[in-house]
């Protein structure tokens, strides 16, 4: 049936706000970590000789950016670069970005009924999914500030993850949800 938007609810509206940020930042881990390993992969071909130029490397490149995020940080993985504190990571804000594109209005907003879990326990899970999204995020862009700036992480986006956890759930915490603090 039709969403019926036009009877959320203020608490409706708040998750779907929430949500909106969630899905901007979950777009942004993406982002960079397709950049991140189309950087890392074309440097390592140029290296290896498998192409003579940027030119010639073009058809790969736009394979890479192709790739499924899944594919993507499976990539990170078996590159030998990252530890495996940092690949836990992006699994984990793989995860969660999963969750937030494909579960997280349906499981929030459309289909809150009176079975299964409690409101609370959702936005719980929405809160850990988003923690692990802005861990991810805020490895992956400070890996693409280093390529893109070649420069120690500036000061003020040392607590980017727990300042974009913070926006994204804004909404929530304006509306008198309880959102814990981080644990991480």
């Amino acid at each position: 049936m039709w969403l019926k938007f036009h009877r959320f609810d203020f608490q409706e509206q708040a998750l779907l706000e929430s949500l909106g940020r969630a899905i901007a930042v979950a777009q942004n881990f993406e982002s960079n970590c397709k950049y991140v390993l189309m950087i890392l992969e074309v440097e390592n071909a140029l290296e290896r000789k498998q192409y003579s130029s940027l030119r010639e490397a073009r058809p790969y490149v736009e394979k890479l950016l192709q790739l499924m995020l899944g594919g993507v940080v499976h990539r990170f993985g078996k590159s030998g670069e990252f530890s495996r504190a940092e690949i836990d990571t992006l699994v984990a804000a793989k995860d969660a970005r999963n969750y937030v594109a494909h579960e997280a209005a349906f499981e929030l907003v459309i289909c809150n009924g009176p079975f299964g879990p409690s409101l609370m326990d959702k936005v719980n899970r929405f809160e850990r999914e988003v923690t692990n999204l802005t861990e991810g995020d805020g490895l992956v862009s400070l890996w693409s500030f280093y390529i893109q700036e070649h420069e120690p992480q500036p000061l003020s986006t040392i607590s980017y993850p727990s300042d974009a956890r913070t926006w994204v759930l804004e909404p929530l915490t304006r509306l008198g949800f309880s959102v814990p603090e981080s644990a991480h």
